[in-house]
């Protein structure tokens, strides 16, 4: 059993529309049932469309088509799609008959986060904030209720699954199509979480399967105690305004001596890099997380020859 002619796919908002010619030997109506799956990036099942005992025509043939749910992976990433011919059972199509991978890399319209995203712990608890909060759908397109979720996880997210410790969430509601939230700034109640685990924000989407992740940062760990800015001056005398700029060249000097993370810094530090423009450093933060340094090309400002003079400052 395999493919055969068309076959292709359509989004409509959270369902895809999956079709495939597919030929089959006589009498495959007794070898189980199939299905049609839709994958991005062979690691990311998107949508799978149940097609249940497959009865060809004469000459073996059969078109088939059908509406299945989409949970397209998380992030405004790129994507290569394939489709894929299985067969077993439902819930467990063990064997694959062919699988067909389309040449135009496929991008997902959905909520997402922009520029800087960062988290602070303060006697008020933590305080997220978020430079845009966008919705590229068409106008009209209005989301499902938006939430923004922090946790800790055991390992990297890398936009589908996970595992680890719920931190905080809010709810901050529905956003027209082409609308956008900016300059956010939210404090909610945290609670205690490892040091030692990766602590993500993730923008999540109220859908009719329930909440799904559409776009995630990963942080830098906060302070876990607060500070308290109102007792230095009663502990530092007048006069220590001399020593202070005697340790700022060192302290500056120390800073740049070290690596910047381009998937954990804030904008702000790396924009400190020589060459890197705040501009440059909002498009680098939007487009983690980075698996290489190479991977910096797709952030917009950064070239070929910039990467190799800034090659010895980065770190992942």
């Amino acid at each position: 059993m395999n493919f055969c002619g068309n076959l292709g796919y359509r989004f409509d908002a959270d369902q895809v529309e999956l079709q495939a010619d597919i030929a089959a030997p006589c009498g495959w109506s007794d070898q189980g049932q199939s299905a049609l799956q839709l994958w991005a990036d062979e690691t990311v099942k998107v949508a799978e469309l149940p097609l249940g005992l497959l009865a060809p025509d004469e000459q073996g043939l059969l078109r088939v088509s059908g509406l299945a749910t989409a949970q397209p992976p998380a992030g405004d990433d790129f994507h290569r799609m394939s489709l894929r011919l299985v067969s077993g059972q439902p819930g467990d199509y063990a064997k694959l008959h062919d699988q067909q991978t389309f040449e135009l890399l496929q991008s997902f319209a959905q909520p997402s986060l922009h520029g800087t995203v960062a988290g602070h712990r303060s006697s008020e608890g933590m305080t997220i904030e978020v430079e845009s909060i966008s919705n590229p759908r068409a106008p009209g397109n209005l989301s499902g209720t938006l939430a923004l979720e922090l946790w800790a996880l055991d390992a990297p997210y890398a936009g589908t699954s996970w595992s680890g410790t719920p931190v905080a969430s809010l709810v901050i509601g529905c956003l027209d199509g082409q609308a956008s939230l900016e300059q956010n700034r939210f404090v909610v109640h945290a609670a205690p979480w490892p040091a030692d685990r990766e602590l993500t924000l993730m923008l999540r989407e109220w859908t009719p399967a329930g909440y799904v992740t559409r776009d995630y940062r990963r942080l830098e760990q906060p302070a876990t105690t607060a500070p308290a800015p109102a007792q230095e001056p009663e502990l530092e005398p007048v006069p220590a305004a001399e020593p202070a700029q005697e340790t700022l060249p060192a302290a500056k000097a120390e800073a740049s001596a070290q690596r910047v993370s381009i998937n954990r810094a804030s904008a702000a530090s790396i924009s400190s890099l020589k060459g890197i423009s705040d501009k440059v450093a909002a498009s680098i933060v939007a487009h983690r997380p980075y698996s290489s340094l190479d991977d910096l090309l797709r952030a917009k400002g950064i070239g070929t020859k910039r990467l190799k003079q800034l090659r010895a400052q980065l770190e992942l």
